[in-house]
Order: C-alpha cells, then sequence, then structure tokens
C-alpha cells in the first residue's frame, strides 16, 4: 500500500488496517476509545492521568483537590476537614462547624467588642523567687534562672518575633507595701527581672505576662 493508501500491485491485503483503516469499530460494535474522555480512561480511584468518576456510594476520590477561587470578603461558618487520612474508615472530607474546631483545639472565645484588634498572651508564669525557683504555673517558659536575690533570667520555650514585647506582672508578698518589678535586657529568648521594695532587692511570689 502505498502513502495514499492505495494498494500497490503484488500485494494481498487481508486485514482492514491493509487499507489504511486503523480506528476500526470492534466486532462488538464498540469504538475502541468509546469510554475515555479526551484520550483518559475513567477511574474510581486517585489514579494520574484518568478522568475522576463517582463510585458506587457516588463519592469522588481525589488525593488532592486545588481551588483557584479568588479571595473574597463574607464570613466563614464552616471549613473542610476529615478523621482520617489515607484509606481509613473515616477519611471524608466535610464541614466542620467553627465551634467544633474550637472545642478540638481547645480555644475559648475572646470578647473583642469594637473595631480595635486584640492580642494574645505571648507567655506566662506563675513562680516563687528564692534560692530554688518553684514554677507553679506557665506558658512558653521553659526555665527561670536565680542570678542573685531578686535577680532572675526567664527563658521562653518558643522565641518571640521580636525584643519590643510587653513584660507585666503583679507581686504577690506579705511584707512591705513598696515592691517594684523591672524587666530588662529583653531578647527574643529571654530577659531579666528586678524585684526589690525600696533599694532592697528581694524574693517574691511573681506572675508574669508578655504581649507583642
Amino acid at each position: 500500500m502505498d502513502a495514499k493508501g492505495r494498494v500497490t500491485a503484488g500485494t494481498n491485503p487481508t486485514t482492514l488496517a491493509d487499507y489504511g483503516i486503523t480506528d476500526a469499530v470492534s466486532s462488538t460494535g464498540t469504538a475502541a476509545n468509546a469510554s475515555k474522555v479526551g484520550n483518559y480512561s475513567p477511574a474510581a480511584t486517585n489514579t494520574a492521568s484518568t478522568v475522576a468518576v463517582r463510585d458506587s456510594s457516588g463519592d469522588l476520590v481525589t488525593r488532592l483537590l486545588r481551588q483557584e477561587y479568588a479571595t473574597t470578603g463574607g464570613t466563614c461558618a464552616y471549613i473542610l476537614g476529615q478523621n482520617a487520612v489515607g484509606s481509613g474508615a473515616d477519611n471524608y472530607a466535610r464541614p466542620i462547624p467553627l465551634a467544633t474546631l474550637k472545642t478540638a483545639l481547645g480555644v475559648t472565645d475572646i470578647t473583642s467588642p469594637g473595631s480595635a484588634p486584640s492580642f494574645a498572651c505571648r507567655a506566662w508564669a506563675n513562680f516563687d523567687e528564692g534560692t530554688t525557683v518553684v514554677i507553679n504555673a506557665s506558658g512558653n517558659i521553659a526555665s527561670v534562672v536565680r542570678n542573685s536575690t531578686g535577680n532572675y533570667t526567664v527563658n521562653f520555650a518558643t522565641a518571640m518575633p521580636h525584643a519590643n514585647y510587653v513584660v507585666t506582672a503583679s507581686i504577690n508578698a506579705t511584707a512591705y507595701n513598696d515592691w517594684v518589678f523591672q524587666p530588662r535586657s529583653q531578647t527574643t529568648t529571654s530577659f531579666i527581672c528586678d524585684t526589690k521594695h525600696g533599694s532592697s532587692y528581694g524574693d517574691v511570689n511573681l506572675q508574669i505576662a508578655v504581649f507583642c
């Protein structure tokens, strides 16, 4: 057969291909690519380079969903989440109310009326000063080191974003009423604080909070 599909002399065509017909309908009457879309085969699994089809439950199985919808305003009442990863018993993406998400994260509501922003505490601690420092409770505090009487270094577990944070404190002492708390030498990982009454340094129970 020549380039134009004509049977040349001396040949004995026996198949449709011999006549240049390659996309033949099969004996069942169905074209070879009839089930394909854009030459891609359908699949109910997350198989690459296939056309997604619903399974017997009407579900679509994917590995990853990518969205290109532009950012818009409005409110958010739900987010998408799931209970398991992979082929677990419950790996379905479903809407989750924000209240459920808060409970899962252990987040409580902060009442903040008006348009001014609210800022959370970055670190806090309740500790007893003395030769042996006793941390009664804390958050994001790695350690408190006694340098001398009334002089301590407070180390953060996770560093602050900058060194210009605000340290506030309250002093619980049974003696004297002129106690002063002085934070200084602030870095992103620690700060030094002094506690004294008048010009005398002393050890007390101290509650501190860090904001930035």
